[in-house]
């Protein structure tokens, strides 16, 4: 087996995790011979590189003492007039850079976006 193909087999075995030195030890191993530098340059050459995986981070505290508002709709969707509850939405967006944030308003529960046709 050519030596590049030997490195993107392991690369891909691994779940592209694995890098250079990871895949430097895996040749050693199999008997090949070769620097690090030198697996570094044909990876390099190939076009590969070892994917790391994003570290959990947690956004909620979920142990705080803040009062929390009482659940008024309680999954109750049906309304009979409207500006009885407003609804938003938090999307987070991951970037290159930074964590966004996009905050989408619809605004209040309309009869007519839940098949009320009356209103009192």
């Amino acid at each position: 087996m050519d030596l590049k193909q030997k490195i993107v087999t392991i690369y891909h075995n691994s779940r592209k995790i694995y890098g250079s030195p990871r895949i430097h030890q895996t040749l050693l191993r199999e008997g090949y011979h070769m620097s690090k530098k030198r697996v570094e340059r044909l990876m390099r050459k190939i076009g590969i590189h070892a994917v790391a995986k994003k570290k959990y981070r947690a956004t909620t505290d979920s142990k705080h003492t803040l009062p929390v508002a009482a659940n008024s709709l309680n999954r109750n969707f049906s309304v009979n007039k409207s500006n009885q509850f407003w609804v938003a939405d938090i999307t987070y967006i991951y970037t290159l850079r930074r964590l966004a944030l996009s905050v989408h308003h619809y605004g209040s529960l309309f009869p007519q976006n839940c098949g009320v046709v009356n209103e009192s």
